[in-house]
């Protein structure tokens, strides 16, 4: 089994997100039904009821970039390309580096951040 994309990873939170609601709003709630009929993991369903939290929740202290951060460093990269311009990868190595700075002063960016950050996206 290969990587999820993000999108994949999106819809799946969204049908625990769907899965969680309709387990707690039910007459005879039953997680096993509500992970089958949500097409969710039985174990991580019965988890995240029981106050565990995403992945991308759990590690979202450890971003260097908010979510904030990312989009409009998108919108920056997207604008720049549509004016003809699109930056190198030192540029926004560079541009990522101010907006890590500005959030806090104690952590830089690594060698590969910005190109694992691409790949992921």
């Amino acid at each position: 089994m290969g990587r999820l994309s993000q999108r994949e990873k999106d819809e799946r939170e969204e049908r625990m997100i769907l899965a969680i609601h309709h387990f707690r709003k039910s007459t005879e709630p039953s997680i096993r039904a509500t992970a089958e009929k949500y097409s969710i993991a039985y174990s991580t369903l019965r988890d995240r009821l029981g106050g565990a939290q995403s992945r991308k929740e759990i590690h979202r202290h450890q971003q260097l970039l908010t979510e904030q951060g990312e989009k409009s460093m998108v919108r920056w990269i997207l604008k720049m390309d549509e004016w003809c311009f699109p930056p190198r990868m030192a540029i926004v190595k560079e541009m990522a580096a101010v907006l890590v700075k500005n959030r806090t002063s104690n952590r830089n960016l690594g060698k590969h951040t910005v190109l694992q950050y691409i790949l992921d996206s």
